[in-house]
């Protein structure tokens, strides 16, 4: 009776704790509640809307899972891309654990939105659980759970990132592996790899920046708790991190595909742009709280739990690791000292790193450290004095709550674009082969995120989409249906498998929607399908097999080629050495400023803002005499996809006037999905123009040219 008294007692303190956690991210998220769940999101300052991305994504995966478990990676946009669901955090683990509610709602945004207000909630928990096993009070306990899952960046820069809202699984990851080293039962090891195959299953940042944290807890643990002491713990542990590996191999391996065919790679000057940076710490967690109940759990180690005593060193480590990774590449110094090297440009080095692009995300792995350290200064406190846990408990919350109250941004009204557009109803209804467009395109990313989400209706391929990575198809195309119905734009559909074109009529401009009404009178290249103001289907008709380019000539002798660069000039002769493994890079200026460099008294910031003042990045070429020029071929692989559209070719010949030369994908717009990460592009001329010299603009954008061509006739 005893043991199954314990057991009940727990359980109905685990329930007291988790309904009190509830309460009050249901107080935080209390706008968004009151506006309703289904028809409302959080706004972001940035472009696009990341809330939507993910509402979409979630209902994608349960989508595919139930209809075409082996085709879930090609989700529905970027249509012809294949794998577009592996361009950000597939959340694959976030759709399992939602399954159910799918039961009784087909709500893509409800199910999104419960899961968000939910998520603080489960995260304080699961960090109350690690705390409490390491011999933390309950009062204790409660604290540290409510440092983890009520950060304000929880409520404010990661409002509408659930991959790193969801973040329970990191607490339980070492509290199953503590408990099975220490020799608890093999079923803690159990939770310790689906804790890890979840977080893997979930998102790529928390992953990949809490392995290395994970890694260190074995090395920590191996020898406090040798597997002589606890053989069966550590085999059951291993065994079941790599069963969780294999699980997250075949998507690890799509993330790699992903990254080889589009060519991703971040710079790690824009991983130390989106670092952590001192002065804005105190927006995104009460970090002097934290700190004073950390330093009080390290100096007062007596006054601590035995558990707790011993490991309040690995989870220093977490915490303070965590922090100085954050900073980045290129740490910043007060008082504008500048930035000194940072070992965060070690991880660059790591497969996996490379695709990452925000440091700062490393916080939340700090969080858990300094959360448990937290519960340990509350036990600490009593030691000093604080004979009463409900009255010590209350300052600490008051003094976590005041430092920095976790707060709500503005909500975004997403239900009528989705549900009250009777397109997309009819859509579901008569589904045809091939994808849709719709127009007017939208640059912003955020009418693009709406589209996207309203496809949970009906989940026809799209030609447009919004996510994390962007393959180059996708920019390019958003600047050529400005052009719409063109001919050669509606080849250029045509030839993408894009059977159907959906017009929001209001929202053209006057010009193109009479233009769209003056070729669909013609029928010669669009037919109306269905029409219910303010919104139009046609039918593709492409006049023309397709719209290509053809150069003709031969290739011009590049030894007396002399090319200079505005950015970055000691890499200019990459551009032309005929090998496509090489090539002037815009950004390896600032690239070396954050590399080469172990201090640096420039910021960050002052670097970006003198180069943005010489933009655009040009690389000028020198032909050596003038020539007939019929057709220029290159190669931009590598590059910000966003810098596509706005590479500018120009040629002159006497380096003063120049003339604009059109570009094109090489040798039509399906070698930008072939051949992604090269960026095959061309000028061909229909009149050979003599130049002398050529001059390529690739404005501001981290841009990579690989090759460069020139043919006379």
């Amino acid at each position: 009776m005893g043991a199954r008294h314990d057991r009940l007692h727990a359980a109905v303190k685990l329930l007291a704790v988790a309904t009190l956690y509830l309460a009050a991210s249901l107080a935080v998220h209390r706008d968004l509640v009151r506006a309703g769940l289904r028809s409302h999101v959080y706004q972001q300052d940035m472009l696009g809307q990341d809330c939507l991305l993910h509402a979409w994504t979630i209902a994608w995966g349960q989508h595919a899972l139930a209809t075409a478990p082996c085709a879930v990676g090609d989700a529905n946009i970027f249509h012809p891309e294949r794998g577009a669901l592996f361009y950000s955090d597939h959340l694959l683990g976030l759709a399992l654990v939602t399954a159910p509610l799918r039961l009784v709602t087909d709500d893509a945004l409800l199910v999104h939105n419960l899961l968000m207000v939910a998520a603080p909630a489960f995260d304080a928990l699961a960090l109350f659980a690690l705390a409490a096993a390491l011999g933390a009070s309950t009062p204790a306990a409660l604290v540290g759970g409510l440092a983890y899952g009520f950060a304000p960046l929880r409520f404010a820069a990661d409002a509408c990132q659930i991959q790193m809202t969801a973040a329970w699984w990191l607490p339980l990851v070492l509290l199953g592996a503590y408990r099975a080293v220490r020799g608890d039962g093999r079923r803690w090891a159990l939770l310790a790899g689906v804790a890890l195959a979840g977080q893997g299953l979930t998102g790529i940042y928390l992953t990949t920046f809490f392995l290395p944290f994970l890694a260190l807890a074995h090395v920590v643990w191996w020898r406090r708790h040798p597997p002589g002491a606890s053989r069966g713990g550590w085999t059951a542990l291993l065994a079941a991190e790599v069963a969780a590996g294999l699980v997250l191999l075949p998507t690890a391996i799509a993330y790699r595909g992903v990254q080889a065919h589009l060519g991703v790679s971040r710079s790690p000057f824009l991983n130390a742009i989106l670092s952590l940076h001192w002065e804005t710490m105190a927006d995104h967690v009460p970090w002097r709280t934290l700190a004073v109940l950390a330093a009080l759990a390290l100096v007062r180690p007596h006054a601590l739990p035995r558990r707790l005593r011993e490991e309040r060193s690995l989870f220093a480590a977490i915490a303070v690791g965590a922090i100085v990774l954050g900073l980045g590449p290129a740490m910043g110094l007060p008082f504008d000292l500048g930035t000194i090297a940072g070992p965060y440009r070690i991880l660059l080095e790591l497969p996996g790193f490379t695709a990452l692009r925000v440091p700062a995300r490393m916080l939340h792995v700090a969080l858990l450290g300094a959360s448990v350290l937290a519960a340990g200064g509350v036990v600490a406190l009593r030691d000093v004095g604080w004979r009463r846990p409900a009255t010590l408990t209350l300052l600490a919350v008051a003094f976590l709550v005041g430092e920095r109250p976790p707060a709500t941004g503005r909500l975004l009204t997403a239900l009528p674009p989705a549900r009250t557009d009777a397109v997309y109803g009819w859509l579901a209804r008569h589904p045809a082969e091939g994808a849709i467009a719709e127009l007017p395109a939208d640059p912003s990313g955020l009418r693009t995120a709406v589209r996207q989400y309203a496809s949970t209706i009906h989940w026809t391929p799209s030609l447009q989409g919004t996510s994390g990575v962007l393959p180059p198809i996708a920019p390019w195309m958003t600047t050529r249906l400005a052009a719409f119905p063109a001919p050669d734009v509606v080849d250029d559909l045509g030839a993408l498998g894009v059977r159907r074109v959906v017009v929001h009529t209001r929202l053209l401009s006057p010009t193109m929607r009479a233009d769209v009404e003056r070729a669909a009178a013609t029928r010669r290249l669009l037919k109306e399908r269905w029409a219910q103001e303010p919104t139009v289907v046609y039918a593709l008709r492409p006049h023309r097999a397709l719209h290509a380019v053809v150069g003709h000539g031969r290739p011009l002798d590049r030894g007396a080629w002399q090319v200079t660069a505005s950015a970055s000039p000691e890499g200019a002769a990459r551009a032309v050495d005929a090998d496509p493994d090489t090539g002037w890079r815009s950004w390896d200026v600032l690239d070396a400023s954050v590399q080469r460099s172990w201090h640096d008294p420039r910021s960050i910031l002052a670097r970006w803002q003198a180069f943005l003042a010489r933009a655009p990045a040009t690389l000028t070429i020198d032909l050596g005499a003038t020539v007939p020029v019929s057709w220029v071929r290159l190669r931009v692989g590598g590059s910000d996809p966003m810098a596509l559209p706005e590479l500018r070719l120009e040629g002159s010949l006497d380096g003063a006037t120049w003339t604009w030369l059109p570009l094109a994908p090489d040798p039509d717009v399906r070698a930008l999905v072939r051949d992604a990460a090269g960026g095959p592009m061309a000028a061909v001329l229909a009149t050979p123009l003599p130049l002398r010299h050529l001059r390529l603009a690739v404005g501001a954008y981290d841009s990579t040219v690989r090759d460069v061509a020139v043919f006379t006739p």
